[in-house]
């Protein structure tokens, strides 16, 4: 058994009951097991425990006793034991979860934070002094804002730009630094609030005054923003009738000035409307009553026409009671037609518009007792000779001066004489200056009011307009003047003119017309400069990928771009490779070129290449096409496609034909299957000779079908030399000297080609020998084809030791046999060998005229140092 009051668990009790034997069931329980309730009453008392710390446990906090078991219970019970209820949530009452409830909270427990240096504001051991701004409402070291602003102040500002700084917050522009610790409502400085007030405050009423409203706040001094102000205010309705109670902070105001406005009641608004005659029947409504939609039938004031008229329709005379002569009628409106009635002289009519009528006629105007003045009103008629009138007919006399009367338009005084009629036109001269300011125009004032004020000169101003690209090319414009100034004087004068007016005068109509960034439309704003603004322009249709993935929903700025992370999912290229990895694009965008490596046949297709990527199309080798054309000659083209020659192109290789005159090479431009034209002289290069062969020249060879003879055919004049070399020749004959050591070489070898020799002797003994047989056959020409440099400098070389004559042509040396033709006196195969031989030769280095290079030849003697020579040439 338990002792009543000993609670065992820690769990709680929802209830006082439950202490004693048989107590805590539930209602229906029939006795048997306790049933576990979990309800409760809700009442004031739990709510003000759950709110307020009390030092008495509550029944909440008392600990739940365990269930006691019955004797014999489950035989007078029958069914399933009741389910316990679940426990009703309670919810923690929390202050106002506003503004100042949350920085009244965070100062309180120190965890407001400066958001300049991230640091918390202290509130115990160390009091900081602090800043709030008036916008945003966050609370600042003092210290930290004084410095923000300072250093602000430091920046650069516009020219007449106010110096000021911006909160970190809310950037709220401020023209002062803060320099002072106050509390929040600001009437305390360096505040030292007790300890159960809010931090940084002075403890006393607010006191502020709040946006439209001229009560003063009631809460004491706080951070944030103050309550709305819960005054009660009595306000009419528009009509007047009826006063509605609404507190300050809900009453409608004016957004501009912020006056209470009145309230609407629902009731008929029952004002006189303007009239006079009728009232409102609208509801309480702001503003003025509509008109009065009634009409009235009435007569116009000189009775003459009846119409009907809205109600409230007045003249200028407004309700007149009119009498006529047959009947008396109220007039509210003014008719347009002329009066017309006799004055009293029954001879003028009243020219007047519609007025009543009066009862008796009218006195006259022109009646001698109301005329007594002159037109001018200087002198009196009686005055005047022949001034006196007896009747209104009889004509009013002038005085002859100076009328003197101001024009109504320009004010001016009237210089005709004095007159009855309206005076005439002014002829005042007027000085007007042009609109530009340059010009002046004298005109007469009456002039100056028909053609209107302005001027305008024939002077056209070239300055730029505001776009920076266009003359203005107005006439007489206002700015004109800074045309002719440029750089810093203009710019200064540019911010002088107020932008108005640089708008008004030099705003640019020429369309802009640019592409703007969308790609798609053109700016329609007129030229300016800098750049164009963005396009207005917008879908509102979905933008999917391709993949479809990825959709952007309307509305969708023009020149939006989809960029989708997913792969591409377009199907793998022709070539076979697998697909290269990368997102969705677009279908203005190509997938990526196969990266595969492979072999590829080039476009001449002579050639293999390997190591080619897979999507590269041109291939080519590098090496020339050399395909025959129709001409005959090898393209000279590298490795391609398509056909050598365009149907209009025409080969540009020489020509290279025989002519059949000379034997020369035509080089004329190819021509085709036509026979070559040779009226014109050859243009080959020739060597002439004399007869003996030591006298040689270059010339052309000039053969044509008007001239058949070519000079390769005239020997040259034979000179002393010539003789010398004759008798040289016969006196080493006579002497038993070899040919080949005992006289002179007719040619002397460079030393380049002696050292060729040396290096290439199987490559120099087939040239020799296709020499030999060249000499003694009956061709004309000897062709070899174009070898690598040094080779084609050999054969050139040595083929004028045999007094040939050379020619290269495209890739072939052509070689031709002339008059004076022969085999050298001593071959270079067998000098180069008999050197090996005899070491006892002597060779000689003479530079001949016009030469560079060293040239050899054999001597009967010869100095050490030349063998050496010779020697160090060789090796």
């Amino acid at each position: 058994m338990e002792i009543p009051g000993n609670r065992a668990d820690n769990k709680p009790s929802t209830s006082s009951r439950g202490r004693g034997r048989g107590r805590g069931r539930g209602h229906g329980a029939r006795g048997g097991r306790k049933s576990h309730s979990t309800r409760q009453p809700i009442s004031e008392t739990n709510e003000e425990s759950s709110t307020q710390p009390s030092s008495e446990p509550s029944n909440s906090d008392r600990p739940k006793p365990k269930p006691r078991r019955k004797f014999n219970g489950s035989l007078t019970q029958s069914g399933q034991q009741s389910q316990p209820l679940p426990p009703i949530p309670q919810v923690e009452t929390t202050d106002e979860d506003d503004i100042r409830s949350r920085l009244e909270r965070e100062l309180r427990v120190g965890k407001v934070e400066c958001l300049i240096c991230f640091e918390v504001v202290k509130t115990q051991d160390v009091f900081q002094r602090t800043h709030s701004c008036n916008t945003c409402f966050n609370v600042y070291h003092l210290k930290c804002i004084t410095e923000w602003a300072k250093q602000s102040f430091g920046q650069p500002f516009k020219e007449g730009e106010q110096k000021h700084w911006r909160c970190p917050g809310c950037q709220t522009k401020s023209t002062k630094i803060p320099r002072e610790y106050r509390c929040f409502c600001r009437r305390q400085r360096d505040p030292k609030p007790d300890k159960l007030a809010v931090p940084h405050s002075c403890g006393q009423s607010c006191s502020r005054k709040r946006q439209h409203c001229k009560h003063p706040c009631p809460l004491p001094c706080h951070p944030g923003p103050c309550m709305d102000c819960k005054t009660s205010l009595h306000v009419k309705c528009h009509c007047g009738k009826t006063t509605t109670p609404i507190k300050c902070a809900y009453a409608p105001r004016d957004p501009s000035t912020g006056k209470i406005l009145p309230t609407a009641c629902g009731d008929v608004c029952g004002k006189q409307l303007g009239c006079g005659q009728h009232t409102c029947i609208d509801q309480c409504h702001p503003g003025p009553c509509s008109p009065c939609n009634k009409v009235e039938n009435s007569k116009c004031y000189c009775g003459k026409e009846r119409s009907e008229k809205p109600c409230g329709t007045r003249g200028y005379l407004g309700k007149q009671a009119c009498y006529s002569k047959d009947e008396f009628y109220i007039a509210l409106w003014e008719c347009s037609n002329v009066c017309g009635e006799y004055y009293d002289c029954n001879f003028h009519k009243c020219q007047g518009f519609c007025h009543p009528p009066s009862r008796k006629a009218l006195t006259c105007p022109l009646s001698p007792e109301v005329i007594t003045r002159c037109p001018c009103g200087k002198h009196a008629l009686k005055e005047l000779n022949n001034g006196e009138r007896k009747s209104c007919q009889d004509p009013i006399a002038s005085c002859g001066k100076t009328c003197g009367k101001s024009h109504l338009n320009c004010g001016h005084i009237c210089k005709s004489k004095c007159h009855t009629d309206e005076c005439p036109p002014c002829d005042a001269e007027i000085t007007t200056v042009c609109r530009c300011g340059v010009s002046k125009v004298t005109r007469k004032c009456f002039e100056v009011q028909q053609e209107g004020e302005e001027v305008l000169c024939d002077r056209v101003c070239h300055s730029l307009r505001l776009c920076g690209k266009h003359e203005c090319l107005k006439r007489c414009c206002p700015l004109r003047e800074f045309e002719d100034r440029r750089g810093k004087r203009k710019a200064l004068i540019d911010t002088q003119i107020p932008e108005e007016v640089m708008q008004m005068w030099h705003t640019c109509p020429i369309i802009c017309g640019k592409t703007l960034s969308c790609g798609t439309h053109k700016c329609l704003e007129p030229d300016h400069k800098g750049k164009c603004g963005p396009c207005l322009n917008a879908s509102f249709d979905e933008l999917t990928c391709s993949c479809g993935n990825t959709t952007l929903e309307p509305p969708i700025p023009c020149g939006t771009e989809i960029h989708c992370t997913y792969p591409c999912n377009r199907p793998p290229p022709e070539c076979g490779h697998p697909r290269p990895s990368h997102t969705c694009h677009g279908d203005d965008v190509s997938c990526p070129p196969c990266p595969f490596l492979t072999t590829r046949s080039c476009q001449c297709g002579k050639s293999q290449i390997s190591n080619v990527r897979c999507s590269q199309e041109n291939v080519r080798c590098g090496k020339k096409c050399d395909k025959i054309q129709e001409c005959g000659h090898r393209c000279k083209k590298s490795c391609h496609k398509d056909e050598c020659r365009g149907p209009e192109e025409a080969c540009s290789s020489v020509c290279g034909r025989l002519r059949s005159i000379c034997s020369h090479t035509d080089i004329a431009q190819c021509h085709g299957l036509t026979p070559c034209d040779e009226s014109m002289p050859c243009q080959a290069v020739i060597i002439m000779a004399c007869k003996c062969g030591t006298q040689k020249a270059k010339a052309t060879c000039g053969a044509s079908l008007s001239n058949t003879h070519s000079k390769q055919d005239v020997y040259l004049e034979c000179k002393s030399s010539c003789a010398a070399a004759e008798r040289n020749s016969r006196l080493a004959r006579a002497l038993g000297i070899n040919d080949t050591f005992k006289r002179k070489i007719d040619y002397n070898f460079s030393s380049e080609t002696i050292r060729f020799a040396q290096i290439n002797q199987g490559f120099v003994s087939g040239i020799e020998k296709a020499y030999n047989e060249f000499i003694d056959s009956s061709n004309r020409a000897l062709q070899l084809p174009l070898m690598n440099k040094s080779r084609s400098a050999f054969c050139i070389d040595y083929a004028e030791a045999y007094g040939f004559d050379t020619e290269i042509f495209e890739d072939v040396i052509t070689i031709r046999r002339k008059i004076g033709s022969h085999l050298p006196s001593q071959l270079l195969t067998k000098l180069v060998d008999e050197y090996k031989q005899d070491k006892a030769g002597v060779i000689e280095f003479r530079k001949p005229s016009g030469q560079s290079t060293p040239q050899l030849s054999r001597q009967g003697s010869v100095s050490t140092h030349q063998s050496d020579d010779w020697e160090e040439l060789t090796n």
